[in-house]
């Protein structure tokens, strides 16, 4: 059994939000699921799943687009990423200070609960 993180990404009110879930499926399953791209429709191009995680960053209060990026060249590709990050390591990230660190994560849980709550209207 092999446990993965697939981003997905939904087009709302004309704006690409990437969602990741963390599945569990037998090694043939996520052989299958890495290596193909079988079953996917897409209407029109889409941005780069790297440029969807940039601008979602950017919609956090008080980051910027090389606050985002040093956030995603740090490792950092979900919003459920900067929830849970510690603080002090946040703080490390070239741009976030300590007293800044508190908000971008109030301000990611606000975002991703209105995304939840956009995706579940759809």
């Amino acid at each position: 059994m092999k446990k993965i993180k697939l981003i997905k990404t939904v087009k709302i009110n004309n704006k690409w939000w990437g969602v990741d879930h963390l599945i569990t499926v037998d090694n043939d399953i996520a052989n299958e699921l890495l290596f193909t791209k079988s079953g996917i429709e897409v209407d029109e191009q889409k941005p780069e799943t790297d440029d969807l995680i940039i601008e979602t960053f950017i919609e956090i209060d008080g980051i910027s687009e090389s606050i985002a990026n040093e956030l995603y060249e740090s490792g950092y590709n979900t919003l459920d990423d900067v929830i849970s990050a510690n603080k002090e390591e946040l703080t490390k990230i070239k741009g976030i200070g300590k007293k800044s660190v508190d908000n971008i994560i109030d301000s990611a849980k606000e975002i991703k609960t209105k995304k939840e709550k956009e995706v579940n209207n759809v």
